[in-house]
């Protein structure tokens, strides 16, 4: 029998491992962003949803990422930031807006209030959606339509491919739109052509996911255009979006062989079976691979004459238009001026898509599509005033519609339409709060 000093030795020794094992425990379970805040100088896993994400550019094309957590800069609650060196181009970046992530580090104090700066953006986990629910919730904020993307995604890497064919024929057929307008078969084909990460073991997960539907459904026009797609997006990854002068010859190999791969499935896809979006994702191929003007014009023209009402397609073709790529000054104005007539509602609102999209071409408060560009405001104006009465329940497309006044120096209309869009800000769009100081200062500004 052991002894009283024995039992009582093992007894306190027990409960000593327990004391650990609950604080392990403990330290390993994420914390939320208000808590994380509190803790400047520890290592935590902290798990919250980002509320805006935003990137500041540096030397030789470098670039900041920060997601913020509770609020958009400057009332973020945390931060977390991304090396420069390591934040990869548009194509391949996960979508972190609206989306729950964990992230371990160690937390830091920063003039803009406590943070954890990250490597890369590996160390950053964007955790699944639940996807019945964010596939029948309403979306508006380009955050929730990138949630519907990912809901996609996550079922096409669960083999859901009955789910997706099914899913496929009904939102061609009738055009199902979000609260903003945007096609939702837009969202829908980018989930099944685009990554969740920018890894190459998502990549070739991805991959290996559209081979197995291609196995269960042995040339489907769906699959085919996904495939085709994340080719497409694969060779941007690989050449990245800074100027062409920086890329390597390795990017520029693997662009062009990427490329190359993708037009091979678009071209055995009988264009009966392209959708809208396979169009316009083949408008991005040829800019890519810069194919000449007669034959992109062509599929453009086939494209628009069977989908008229689908603005995507108008958006990617006056981007392959700018000067940086393949037009002249003026050219994407003239050229959209002319295929949108005559002025209708439809026509009006195709129009004011597309200019919206141009705008972010334009260096901020550097360059703007009205003045350096020579896009019409009144006509966007009257697009803008087609969505209001076709989308009412939109505030995004008030917000830009703001932004657009503001824009086109039109402090009146940019005034109204804050005082609409109080309370419904979109930081999705704007960014930050300090971004909309400056417009709501501007707004309120008496001065000439």
């Amino acid at each position: 029998m052991k002894s009283i000093s024995s039992l009582t030795y093992l007894f306190f020794w027990g409960v000593f491992l327990g004391t650990v094992l609950l604080k392990s425990r403990a330290s390993a379970e994420a914390i939320s962003p208000e808590m994380a805040a509190r803790r400047v100088g520890e290592t935590i896993e902290m798990k919250g949803t980002v509320f805006s994400v935003a990137f500041s550019k540096g030397k030789a094309g470098t670039r900041t990422g920060y997601l913020s957590f509770g609020n958009a800069y400057p009332r973020q609650v945390f931060t977390v930031q991304i090396r420069p060196d390591q934040v990869p181009g548009s194509e391949g970046l996960p979508s972190f807006s609206g989306r729950d992530v964990r992230v371990r580090g160690l937390v830091e104090a920063s003039d803009s209030g406590p943070r954890i700066k990250v490597s890369t953006v590996d160390q950053i986990e964007v955790l699944p959606v639940d996807e019945s629910s964010v596939i029948r919730a309403a979306a508006d904020s380009a955050a929730a339509r990138d949630k519907y993307a990912a809901a996609w995604s996550q079922i096409l890497l669960k083999d859901g491919f009955d789910v997706i064919e099914t899913e496929a024929r009904v939102l061609l057929a009738t055009k199902a739109r979000f609260d903003c307008g945007v096609w939702k078969l837009t969202y829908f084909m980018k989930g099944l052509s685009m990554p969740q990460g920018s890894s190459p073991i998502q990549w070739e997960r991805h991959f290996e996911a559209l081979d197995q539907w291609e196995k269960a459904y042995p040339g489907s026009p769906v699959q085919r255009a996904a495939k085709a797609s994340l080719l497409v997006s694969y060779a941007w990854n690989a050449r990245g979006t800074d100027y062409a002068h920086s890329v390597s010859e390795e990017g520029w190999a693997l662009f062009k062989e990427r490329l190359e791969s993708a037009r091979e499935i678009f071209d055995s896809l009988s264009r009966k079976d392209w959708s809208p979006y396979t169009y316009a994702r083949w408008i991005t191929l040829a800019m890519g691979l810069g194919l000449p003007a007669v034959e992109v014009d062509g599929v453009f023209n086939e494209g628009a004459g069977r989908w008229p009402d689908y603005a995507e397609l108008y958006a990617t073709e006056a981007r392959r238009r700018l000067p940086r790529w393949y037009g002249a000054p003026g050219e994407w104005e003239r050229w959209l001026n002319d295929r949108t007539q005559p002025e209708t509602d439809l026509t009006d609102e195709i129009y004011a898509r597309t200019a919206w999209a141009q705008s972010t071409a334009y260096e901020p408060l550097k360059e703007n599509i009205f003045k350096e560009g020579n896009a019409n405001w009144e006509r966007v104006q009257r697009g803008f005033e087609a969505m209001r009465r076709k989308y009412p329940h939109s505030w995004l497309n008030l917000n830009a519609y703001a932004k657009m006044a503001g824009l086109a120096n039109d402090r009146p209309k940019a005034a109204a339409l804050m005082k609409e869009i109080t309370g419904h800000e979109d930081m999705g769009y704007w960014v930050s709060w300090e971004n909309y100081g400056y417009f709501e200062d501007w707004v309120e500004d008496t001065d000439p």
